[in-house]
């Protein structure tokens, strides 16, 4: 009988399925608004993740500024910029 490791497998069809989402996302948008995961949010913005959800959790972001897929978070890069250049956070 053949044994699989379904946490494995399940770990791989979810980093695909990231990817083509993330794609998807980007090709949507005509490239008017440039869509960040969070870690390239936090290293665009040279802050760490956990300050970057600690303040999308306080509502230091607006929420235009992000949104969801599924558990994953997506940040819209424009609205970033405008967020800590105005420092209304």
């Amino acid at each position: 009988m053949l044994k699989i490791d379904t946490t494995e497998l399940v770990k791989e069809m979810t980093d695909v399925m990231e990817v083509l989402i993330d794609k998807k996302l980007k090709l949507s948008h005509n490239n008017s608004t440039t869509v960040l995961t969070e870690l390239e949010a936090s290293n665009y913005l040279k802050i760490s993740k956990r300050t970057l959800l600690n303040m999308r959790k306080s509502g230091g972001l607006p929420k235009d500024s992000y949104f969801y897929i599924g558990r994953c978070v997506r940040y819209k890069k424009e609205n970033l910029i405008s967020c800590f250049s105005n420092n209304k956070i």
